[in-house]
């Protein structure tokens, strides 16, 4: 059996589920669910949006509070994204402590859609004792590396045996110790610690499939393609994909920003995003949750001059244009004209 463990709020209820949900269709494997549900609403409203027969556990804040006391200390000096990423080590030991002895415990980050089964890809961590998957930037991205970790958080896993459970209790540890949103002395909120884990860990496996953890920041690395069985990166299948600057701009009506990612091809708008947007939409539909609202845009800096307002404006625009940025409306991808209109 697969235990997944994510966590997220009620504003995150529709992704949680539908990326939850694409796991249980998809697994060939049984698979256990672990949640930490950020608020009451969520804690509420998971078991009745998930299938009956789903092995779900939901945990919820002050539970997990309570379980953790050295969190107080440091939640009221933290942002709540600051928060968050400091709850993931924790979340993470939790669901390993309920998981079957040697079993392998997978966290994901909730703005995540499983394709295909992950079965064939994750045969590739073989006995090891930790997994990680790599941010795998494109060649003009390598840089980013230094600043924001060689590994991404949004998908890993830890086996249940002394060595797994060991890699986590140091990873909380400095999880807690700092866990800031700003790059700083080569730290990254939870995720650049990772950086060090080929050096701390003795059996740890470096996830190799294209398919697993694919996002914005590594598209330009491979090549989509669109086949009768599935979507394939560079010939594998598309197992998970991590919906990473996904903007809410109303009912049916989102944008995805790449900014300097590079552009989207037409297989990852149409074959990739259009289907995740209406798995989105049929979640909505079926929990009864109303339309979303438009994510709110971040307010001027202090000082922010009208001329820069102008020149970030023509470069959301001209973004458009080169395909870096698409938006999707009543479901289909807008053209640059339309999304302008």
């Amino acid at each position: 059996m697969l235990t997944f463990a994510t966590y997220f709020d009620s504003g995150f209820l529709d992704r949680g589920v539908t990326c939850l949900t694409s796991l249980l269709e998809r697994c060939s494997e049984p698979v256990a669910l672990h949640v930490l549900a950020l608020d009451d609403e969520c804690a509420s409203a998971l078991p009745r949006a998930l299938p009956p027969a789903a092995n779900l556990t939901v945990v919820t804040m002050a539970e997990f509070e309570a379980r953790h006391p050295e969190l107080v200390a440091v939640r009221p000096r933290r942002s709540r994204i600051e928060y968050y990423f400091t709850l993931t080590p924790l979340l993470c030991a939790d669901a390993l402590a309920v998981t079957a002895p040697d079993q392998l415990m997978v966290y994901l980050d909730a703005d995540m859609f499983c394709f295909s089964d992950p079965a064939p890809a994750l045969a590739g961590i073989g006995g090891a004792d930790v997994f990680v998957t790599e941010h795998r930037f494109a060649p003009h991205h390598v840089h980013l590396a230094k600043l924001y970790g060689r590994f991404n958080v949004g998908f890993l896993g830890f086996r249940n045996n002394a060595a797994g459970r060991a890699c986590l209790a140091r990873w909380a540890g400095q999880c807690l110790d700092w866990c800031g949103i700003e790059p700083e002395e080569g730290r990254f909120g939870d995720q650049k610690y990772l950086d060090a884990w080929p050096r701390e860990v003795r059996r740890l496996a470096v996830l190799a499939h294209a398919g697993i953890n694919a996002g914005p920041w590594n598209v330009g690395r491979h090549c989509y393609q669109a086949t009768p069985s599935g979507v394939t990166l560079d010939g594998e299948p598309l197992v998970i994909f991590h919906f990473h600057r996904l903007r809410v701009l109303g009912p049916w009506h989102y944008e995805t920003d790449f900014r300097d990612y590079g552009s989207l091809p037409r297989v990852l708008r149409e074959d990739v995003y259009l289907p995740y947007l209406s798995a989105l939409e049929a979640t909505r539909e079926r929990l009864g949750i109303p339309p979303p609202r438009a994510d709110a845009r971040a307010a001027p800096a202090p000082g922010h001059s009208l001329l820069r307002a102008m020149a970030s404006r023509l470069a959301a625009t001209a973004r458009l244009f080169t395909r870096r940025r698409v938006v999707f409306a009543g479901g289909r991808v807008l053209s640059p004209i339309q999304a302008l209109l």
